[in-house]
């Protein structure tokens, strides 16, 4: 089975080598994947190796808006070998500026 070098290496990587690979992976993994309703979408790294998603809605959350968030933790955890992944949607108002961006924003609305 083929697998990556992210997935044969995973115990080598430094933390601050996972976040900028996860980085790279969320922002190509949200290309196409982003509706009207997505305000912004962070990611982080969870110990142990648990990917960490939120996504921020302009309006309570439907199953679309939790389908397309797996779909993008799908094109995530192809890229990197997470072993569990914990994904939420949240409908809020706050400004951007007050959101826990956690390792960093994969989305933002303009």
């Amino acid at each position: 089975m083929h697998t990556s070098y992210l997935q044969d290496h995973k115990k080598l990587m430094k933390k601050n080598d996972l976040k900028k690979m996860l980085e790279i992976s969320g922002k190509r993994a949200v290309l196409g994947n982003i509706l009207p309703t997505f305000r912004a979408i962070a990611v982080g790294i969870k110990e142990p190796h648990t990917l960490f998603i939120k996504c921020y809605l302009d309006t309570p959350p439907r199953n679309k808006e939790y389908e397309t968030l797996s779909d993008i933790s799908a094109e995530i955890i192809a890229d990197i070998d997470f072993d569990q992944v914990e994904e939420v949607c949240e409908y809020t108002t706050k400004p951007l500026s007050k959101l826990d961006s956690f390792d960093g924003f994969i989305y933002v609305k303009s």
